[in-house]
């Protein structure tokens, strides 16, 4: 329950949000650095897609199918069923680039 909490509080700004799950992988990751938290990025597969994800504390936040377009982020059960994974370094971006991309996104849906 509290990493639940944890994790809305952290990403209360970002829950609405539809990215590629790259850039969601980012997301999470430029968030989870600036408050210091321990984390490993992974790209793994679940029902045969491949997807990317992110281990954080005692939960897994996922990111989206590699190839999603929209996705959102969502805290899961740690024991969500990812096989064949492996740990993947991501650019550490600030939190004012994530606001650029979000703005990046926000202008191209209005397009």
């Amino acid at each position: 329950m509290q990493d639940e909490q944890d994790f809305s509080e952290l990403f209360k700004a970002y829950l609405g949000l539809q990215l590629s799950a790259f850039d969601n992988l980012k997301l999470v990751t430029a968030v989870l650095t600036e408050h210091e938290q321990s984390h490993q990025c992974y790209r793994g597969e679940r029902d045969g897609a491949p997807w990317y994800f992110v281990q954080w504390q005692e939960q897994v936040i996922e990111c989206g199918k590699t190839n999603d377009y929209a996705a959102s982020i969502a805290l899961v059960n740690k024991a969500t069923p990812f096989s064949s994974s492996e740990e993947i370094d991501v650019p550490v971006m600030s939190l004012q680039q994530v606001g650029y991309m979000c703005m990046e996104y926000a202008h191209f849906d209005h397009c």
